[in-house]
């Protein structure tokens, strides 16, 4: 397994003060800035493994994540995310490890495998990269064969907005329409 996807097994104090200084500025600006709003919190669980399966429409949408519990979550990210040093530990440090996409990348999965031994919630985005418009595109099986082979249950998550809000190709958010 690589060195990213073995982080988290041992988060170190810094890891620990960047996830929680990063989660509390991503609520608060999530309610004051971009007025988020979350509904049915209650389905995700307060214990134990669980795969987040949200959709993907926007670079916000995996920082949105972090107001639907305030469990640790770990994220399986595109391997480009850790072509730099400060990149890599900053990505690894948030609960990111990497996944060659396109591929059974077999490091990624026993990296999913082993956060839910740990009883820690995975979040895999079932359709794979960034898609556009309201429509759920065709989903791929990794979130479906993670969660059946580790017994645990599937999170459906939708997240309505980010798209407006920081469209694809954009560098910047913006502040929703009031």
């Amino acid at each position: 397994m690589s060195d990213e996807a073995r982080r988290g097994e041992d988060m170190t104090l810094g890891d620990r003060v960047v996830y929680r200084t990063c989660r509390t500025l991503i609520v608060w600006f999530g309610a004051v800035l971009f007025r988020v709003r979350v509904e049915g919190r209650e389905n995700v669980p307060r214990h134990g493994g669980c795969v987040i399966a949200p959709v993907h429409r926007s670079n916000l949408d995996t920082p949105i994540l972090g107001c639907i519990t305030r469990r640790r979550m770990r994220y399986m990210g595109k391997d480009s995310l850790w072509k730099t040093k400060p990149m890599a530990w900053f990505v690894s440090a948030l609960g990111g490890f990497p996944v060659v996409r396109g591929t059974a990348d077999r490091d990624a999965l026993r990296a999913c495998q082993a956060v839910l031994e740990r009883g820690e919630p995975l979040v895999m985005f079932p359709e794979g990269t960034r898609q556009s418009g309201p429509v759920v595109r065709d989903l791929f099986d990794g979130p479906a064969f993670v969660a059946a082979r580790a017994g645990v249950p599937i999170v459906p998550v939708g997240i309505g907005g980010s798209e407006r809000v920081m469209p694809r190709g954009s560098r910047f958010s913006r502040q929703p329409d009031r």
